[in-house]
């Protein structure tokens, strides 16, 4: 376990995913709108965050 943001513990090798339709509905708007380049992006940025302490 690591601990993450926010003091959150989170496996070792901890990836986040998207997690339903209307959060995938979301990420492709931003996507859309230029701030990731998909949605592998998206979740590889928000994993560093979470990780991050």
């Amino acid at each position: 376990m690591v601990k993450g943001a926010f003091g959150i513990k989170l496996p070792e090798n901890y990836r986040f995913k998207l997690k339903d339709k209307n959060e995938r509905k979301e990420v492709l708007w931003l996507i859309k709108e230029g701030v990731f380049k998909d949605i592998r992006d998206y979740e590889e940025t928000m994993t560093r965050l979470l990780l991050e302490p």
